[in-house]
């Protein structure tokens, strides 16, 4: 039986060549697409604004350089973890150091989204979301969290649309890496799920249903090329 694909997005809910191996397991065209696309199929909104790499937008929500290199630490030591006990104390580290927005305001948004979703109300913690992510392009979370929705919406695209952002700043992120591979299963894309959920398995390698998911897509995809 397939575990609870929700849990990919439970809150909290490397190198470049990673990154790319896992936005090359989803779909192509799926990417391309926005939440302003979503109304009439007519692209991004013109005149929409575009934070420049240099705005202070643009770096809210970016772990400072010690944080980050503690937290690559916090993953290569989850890599190499012998037991599910050891693997549960670095995820829970890593967990706590993806919290950090460095804003007040964010961490504001953030709760009260989840309040919204405690409350089933998807429109406003979409809303709350919408302006974390406007407001802090590189916080992980509010991209994460926001596929969550999406995907609980089963709002496929838009929430692989989140996943590409969130995989983009931090292609170690479980819970996203997770979340793709769910998706790729709901909409009924198999050989990539697979190939995605081995590729969580050597970020985490204790990862709760990895690897019964692994077994049964290996039986679904038998005899197929992957």
């Amino acid at each position: 039986m397939r575990r609870n694909i929700r849990h990919a997005f439970q809150f909290t809910l490397p190198t470049a060549a990673f990154s790319a191996a896992l936005m090359m397991a989803a779909a192509p065209s799926a990417w391309s697409e926005t939440r302003n696309e979503r109304a009439d199929g007519a692209g991004p909104q013109a005149g929409a604004p575009i934070l420049s790499k240099s705005s202070p937008q643009a770096l809210m929500g970016a772990l400072d350089p010690k944080s980050m290199q503690l937290m690559n630490k916090f993953y290569d030591r989850l890599a190499r973890a012998k037991d599910a006990q050891s693997a549960g104390m670095l995820e829970n580290a890593i967990e706590i150091m993806w919290q950090r927005s460095g804003s007040d305001t964010v961490d504001l948004l953030m709760a009260r989204s989840l309040t919204a979703l405690k409350e089933q109300n998807a429109e406003l913690a979409l809303e709350l979301l919408d302006s974390v992510t406007d407001m802090a392009p590189k916080y992980t979370e509010g991209w994460n969290r926001k596929a969550y929705v999406h995907f609980s919406q089963k709002q496929y695209t838009l929430a692989l649309h989140d996943l590409r952002h969130a995989l983009a700043l931090d292609p170690r992120h479980f819970k996203a890496i997770d979340g793709l591979a769910n998706v790729m299963r709901e909409i009924g894309d198999n050989k990539r799920a697979l190939q995605i959920y081995r590729t969580l398995l050597k970020v985490h390698p204790f990862w709760h249903g990895c690897k019964p998911a692994i077994e049964e897509l290996e039986r679904e995809v038998e005899g197929q090329p992957i």
